[in-house]
C-alpha cells in the first residue's frame, strides 16, 4: 500500500506536467488510488482489497509503459524493440488488463461489498474501529466509478486491439 500510494502520488504530479495524461480521467483515477491508499494506511483497515485493487491491478501497467514508450519513440520495424512491443508487450497487457481489471476485478468487488455488509451487520466494525465505518462506505462509494472505469477503459483496450489485427 505504501510503494501505491507513494507511486499515485508521484503519478499526479508528475501526469500535471505530460498534456497527453493530465485528464480528468486520468487525475481523477491517481487522486481516488491515493486516497484510498492513505486512507487504507491511516485507518488500518483491509488488509486484502487495498492489496488487490491497488497493487495487483496495477501489473498490466508494467506493460502499458511500453506500449506508452513505443508511441513516442516509434519502433524501427525487425528491431528487438518492435518484436518486444507487438509479440510480448501488447499480448501481456491485453490478457493482464482483462484478467485483473475485469474478471478479477468484478468478483472481487462483489466479495468487498459481502464483507463490508457482514461485518457492519454484526457490528464488529463498529468494535474494532470505532467512529471509522464511513470508510468501508467509502471505499464502498469509490469502487463502484472505478469499476466503471475498469469496463470503459476495457472498450478502448478492445477497440485499440480489433484496430491493430484488422489493420484500420
Amino acid at each position: 500500500i505504501v510503494v501505491n500510494l507513494a507511486y499515485q502520488v508521484w503519478d499526479f504530479m508528475i501526469s500535471l506536467t505530460i498534456p497527453e495524461h493530465c485528464t480528468p480521467i486520468m487525475m481523477t483515477h491517481h487522486a481516488v488510488a491515493a486516497f484510498i491508499g492513505w486512507s487504507t494506511m491511516y485507518n488500518q483497515m483491509f488488509g486484502f482489497y487495498p492489496i488487490f485493487f491497488a497493487g495487483l491491478s496495477e501489473v498490466s501497467s508494467v506493460f502499458l509503459v511500453a506500449l506508452d514508450f513505443a508511441k513516442f519513440f516509434e519502433p524501427q520495424p525487425g528491431t528487438w524493440f518492435d518484436l518486444f512491443v507487438g509479440a510480448f508487450a501488447a499480448p501481456l497487457f491485453l490478457v493482464t488488463f482483462a484478467y485483473y481489471r475485469v474478471i478479477k476485478w468484478l468478483p472481487t468487488s462483489k466479495q468487498m461489498f459481502d464483507d463490508v455488509q457482514t461485518v457492519v451487520r454484526s457490528g464488529r466494525a463498529e468494535q474494532l474501529r470505532p467512529g471509522r465505518t464511513w470508510i468501508l462506505y467509502m471505499w464502498l462509494t469509490m469502487v463502484i466509478p472505478m469499476s466503471l472505469l475498469q469496463l470503459y477503459w476495457m472498450g478502448l483496450v478492445l477497440d485499440k486491439a480489433r484496430s491493430e489485427i484488422l489493420g484500420s
